[in-house]
């Protein structure tokens, strides 16, 4: 594992402490650097891979497209580098037909009887990644239920797909609109991996339980998944493996409704390796009502009632923007979240709204630390930890600021102006331009690294608890089965 990986990985799980997190980031080489090393030696598979992982990490992700596929070409088995591959070119150039060429090459080499090998599906196949997002032909509905009940029936039959070949055309159908039908394969792959390890348990491999413990909650059933993670004893000997499984088991019981375990389990881990701005955002949130503001256009007009909670949280800093919607979102922001791109673009601004007075507190990613943390803002807290068993990528925005906030004991987390999808258009004007699934597009990670079904049955499970409730048209669509869900977001059509 290289520092980058492993950084990041400690920081979920709360292990790193500040000062480990900025020795290994002033060791790690600049991309000229590793270009250069990848130039004088072309067939060496680590370099290759740290400079893959330094554009994806960059977002140049047409940069990570390519050297993905010099990876392969040297280690044509490496599949971590074929699911970065696929993550990068949907994310980049959504150049369907050559992200399928890169998978398609390697699954006839899967062992066993893969459906590929079927000449009416590999047809399918072959036609679903035609040119690229914009100028290929777009699946129907028809065509796309076709390749999923084939591969299902397949499936039955014990014939599958290679998990990448699967989260391939799973996206590949999302990107077209149809999302019930991605999700039903995400189902399928992770019922199979659920199956798969009734044969061949996890044993001691802490990544096989923890893909297992997702598999289980992505299924519905997170007190199973709770149940195993706290039968792993082997783990006694070793205190970083037993608190990976203690922050797993926390969060299998928290999809269950239940938060205490998580907010103990946070408690700790600061207690043990306190960071900046943790105790500046206990002030804040410990015991209070906090709002939790989405930038949607819901028609809501409950700005009046966002102002009376004692905390706002809003996703980034944005006064002009507030200035022009007070009736539906609120005059103020006490606590701002912010991306890799927020704090490179807005953090100026941010310490200036500090200085006066109107923004009490920012929070960061973690892998943002590096960057940003020799700047000793005493009002910049880099959170660090997500939610460890989302089945594909992390959460999207309302759900980790949620989940963040919970672990300080909040008398309520309320959520705003958040419709999950299914309304008219993205956001509301001037919030960000209003973009669409496409080339280099951010929107397209809703779908490349994220999964909508899962984070809106995650936010039910997080109102289960008590702490977290829902106001307006959040409610309202936080109130529909995950079946109405799918159907409602695919009749909205914002997602396309």
């Amino acid at each position: 594992m290289s520092a980058g990986s492993r950084v990041t990985q400690d920081w979920i799980v709360g292990l790193t402490v500040t000062s480990e997190v900025a020795e290994d980031s002033e060791r790690a080489p600049s991309i000229p650097e590793l270009e250069a090393a990848a130039a004088s030696e072309p067939s060496d598979l680590e370099t290759l891979k740290t400079l893959a992982e330094a554009y994806r990490i960059s977002g140049d992700f047409d940069a990570a497209l390519d050297a993905w596929e010099k990876v392969l070409a040297v280690n044509p088995a490496y599949q971590r580098g074929l699911s970065r591959l696929v993550a990068v070119g949907a994310r980049g150039s959504m150049e369907w037909r050559r992200i399928w060429r890169a998978v398609r090459e390697l699954e006839p080499l899967k062992k066993g009887s893969s459906p590929y090998r079927n000449p009416a599906l590999r047809r399918q196949l072959d036609a679903l990644f035609v040119g690229d997002h914009l100028t290929g032909p777009q699946p129907s509905a028809e065509e796309a239920a076709s390749i999923v009940e084939t591969l299902e029936e397949m499936g039955q039959n014990g014939r599958h797909l290679k998990p990448t070949t699967v989260t391939l055309v799973l996206m590949r159908l999302q990107f077209a609109g149809h999302f019930s039908l991605g999700f039903r394969l995400r189902m399928l792959s992770q019922q199979r991996r659920i199956a798969q390890n009734f044969m061949k348990p996890p044993g001691e491999d802490l990544s096989a339980l923890r893909n297992l413990l997702k598999a289980l909650v992505y299924t519905g059933s997170p007190e199973t998944a709770a149940q195993l993670s706290r039968m792993q004893h082997w783990t006694k000997d070793d205190p970083q493996a037993q608190q990976r499984l203690q922050k797993m088991h926390a969060d299998a019981l928290l999809m269950a409704g239940r938060a205490e375990p998580y907010c103990a389990y946070a408690e700790s881990v600061r207690g043990q390796a306190p960071l900046p701005g943790e105790d500046r955002m206990a002030e804040l949130v410990t015991g209070q009502r906090v709002a939790v503001v989405g930038p949607a256009d819901t028609g809501d007009r409950l700005g009046e009632l966002i102002d009376s909670y004692d905390v706002v949280v809003r996703p980034r800093y944005q006064p002009e923007f507030l200035a022009a919607h007070p009736e539906t979102m609120g005059s103020r922001t006490d606590i701002a979240y912010y991306s890799g791109f927020d704090m490179d673009q807005f953090l100026t601004q941010a310490e200036e709204a500090v200085d006066r007075g109107d923004l009490q507190l920012v929070n960061a990613r973690p892998f943002t630390h590096a960057t940003h943390a020799h700047l000793g803002h005493p009002w910049l807290r880099f959170y660090r930890q997500d939610y460890s068993l989302c089945p594909a990528g992390g959460q999207l925005g309302i759900q980790r600021m949620t989940y963040d906030l919970l672990q300080f004991r909040p008398a309520e987390i309320a959520i705003f102006n958040s419709d999950f999808y299914t309304g008219s258009q993205m956001f509301t004007a001037g919030w960000r331009p209003q973009d669409r699934f496409g080339p280099e597009s951010h929107i397209n990670d809703i779908v490349a690294a994220h999964d909508i079904r899962f984070d809106f049955a995650f936010t039910q499970a997080l109102m289960k608890t008590g702490t977290v409730t829902a106001q307006g048209r959040a409610a309202e669509v936080l109130a529909m089965s995950v079946p109405e869900y799918e159907a409602a977001v695919e009749a909205a059509g914002v997602l396309r």
